[in-house]
């Protein structure tokens, strides 16, 4: 037990470090089941240079027929405590999405958008993640926050989705790997 806790605290010291430091090497290298499990921290906000951006996470979900819906994590609500956990949880997600650092999460993110989509009876073409920036203005600006802007930054249609065993059937007859044949959406700068 006190090996894990040592291995645990190793984890979060070297979680922020500089990308090209040996220990943030190893750690990057095991933190895809820690952003899907939302046990990830970010110190930054204490660092000599603090965060500058606010960021959110918007989708779009251009239906078949041209119509366009907005799908959007939760937000907190004072009033419940549980939605306010949630909160928590999907802000660590979204920060995960729009980092840029784990990939790996937007094509399961636009994945689970279509099929719900697909639940409620509307035909997908296809989703577009969306990252909502503002800058934050040093203490003493007359406005504390820029006006919100917005970048397309991944794309994934609806009909270049696969099920994992489709892949596998399509990558052995093309003589591909089954992560090429799932390497489907396009990223966008």
């Amino acid at each position: 037990m006190d090996l894990l806790i040592f291995v645990l605290l190793l984890w979060m010291w070297f979680w922020d470090y500089p990308a090209d430091s040996p220990g943030q090497r190893l750690v990057s290298v095991l933190a895809a089941p820690f952003c899907w499990l939302g046990l990830w921290h970010n110190w930054a906000m204490f660092a000599p240079d603090p965060i500058q951006v606010n960021r959110r996470l918007k989708a779009r979900i251009i239906l078949a027929d041209g119509a366009v819906d907005e799908w959007r994590p939760i937000e907190p609500r004072r009033a419940n405590w549980f939605v306010d956990l949630l909160w928590f949880r999907q802000f660590k997600y979204q920060f995960s999405v729009l980092s840029g650092a784990n990939r790996v999460l937007w094509e399961p993110l636009c994945h689970w958008l279509i099929q719900q989509a697909e639940h409620h009876g509307d035909s997908v073409a296809c989703v577009q993640l969306v990252r909502e920036y503002q800058m934050v203005q040093p203490p003493g600006s007359p406005a504390p926050l820029s006006e919100w802007k917005a970048a397309l930054f991944y794309e994934q249609r609806a009909a270049d989705r696969q099920s994992t065993a489709d892949a596998a059937e399509q990558g052995q007859a093309d003589g591909d790997s089954l992560q090429d044949g799932r390497m489907k959406g396009s990223q966008m700068s």
